[in-house]
């Protein structure tokens, strides 16, 4: 889910992966340098489709920065002075599906939340996966590349889970028959 931050359900063998303390999914707080660390430096600011919008609509002069229609308009109109702007949000979250592959050897990434509507999300951060991997084939080489796409529930995504995990608190079989 790419919202104020980076969220994520880990499907694994078919169910919610929730971890020891229920804190998987959490990609807003991975680092991503080796220096000292900083709240700014985490992916969650970095690829916060929150800060997307601000950063465009502030690149525009847009007077709302939430402005999400303006900063899409411009951005679906390859406006030169946002999309790099754009690209480089893309980039962040490219770089971090392939940490996330790294790790878990995942089938398939679905993107979600209310940006997740636009297709040119979805097809630019394919676009940067692919380069990083075209920029470095001794990773393309060895790990498998993996399906990026956009989620079914798009911005609904997040409500539709929450509401997978009470009802398999509340009746386990009921859930699995949604």
């Amino acid at each position: 889910m790419l919202g104020t931050g980076i969220g994520g359900g880990l499907i694994l063998d078919g169910k919610l992966y929730q971890g020891k303390n229920f804190q998987a999914g959490e990609l807003s707080f991975m680092m991503k340098q080796s220096g000292k660390p900083s709240f700014e430096d985490m992916y969650g600011m970095t690829g916060s489709a929150v800060g997307l919008v601000k950063k465009v609509n502030l690149e525009l002069g847009t007077e709302d920065t939430k402005d999400g229609a303006a900063a899409f308009e411009a951005i679906n109109q390859k406006d030169p002075d946002v999309y790099q702007i754009f690209e480089a949000f893309a980039k962040e979250i490219a770089y971090m599906i392939c940490n996330v592959q790294a790790i878990l050897d995942l089938e398939k990434i679905v993107i979600g939340g209310g940006i997740s509507a636009q297709p040119i999300v979805t097809e630019e951060i394919r676009k940067q996966y692919r380069a990083i991997r075209a920029e470095l084939p001794f990773v393309a080489n060895t790990l498998t590349e993996v399906e990026i796409d956009s989620c079914r529930f798009l911005n609904d995504a997040n409500l539709l889970g929450a509401l997978y995990q009470l009802l398999l608190n509340v009746d386990e079989e009921m859930a699995v028959n949604v």
